[in-house]
């Protein structure tokens, strides 16, 4: 069996202005929001993969504090919550300032609350 690939390709994530903005104007209103993100869901009928972007504004922390939780996002997702998500959506995750103080595992937590909060999976512990 060939091991799961641990990379986080363009084809899985939003890049471009204009997509956010898609997601931002066009998608489920209003977001769903927990202690620590506010996600915004937009469906989109017809494509082959979930999309995912992540925006973490600079009142959060240094460079180094959000290239981590931009990091540890990505791998709960790939790892745990991608899988899960129907293909059909484009997702925008905003993450809360107080996200910086908190530990890997709450985050996890948080993350994946957020997510069920908005139906888009359904975690069994």
């Amino acid at each position: 069996m060939k091991p799961k690939p641990l990379g986080f390709p363009k084809g899985v994530r939003l890049l471009k202005r204009f997509e956010f903005r898609r997601v931002y104007d066009e998608g489920v209103t209003p977001p769903v929001h927990n202690a620590g993100f506010h996600l915004f869901v937009y469906r989109k009928e017809g494509q082959a993969l979930s999309h995912l972007g992540l925006t973490v504004t600079r009142a959060t922390g240094n460079s180094v504090v959000r290239n981590r939780l931009r990091r540890w996002a990505r791998e709960t997702y790939r790892t745990t919550l991608a899988a899960s998500v129907a293909p059909e959506y484009d997702l925008v995750l905003n993450f809360h300032r107080n996200l910086a103080t908190r530990s890997r595992r709450d985050f996890d937590r948080l993350l994946t609350q957020v997510f069920e909060k908005a139906g888009l999976v359904k975690i069994t512990n």
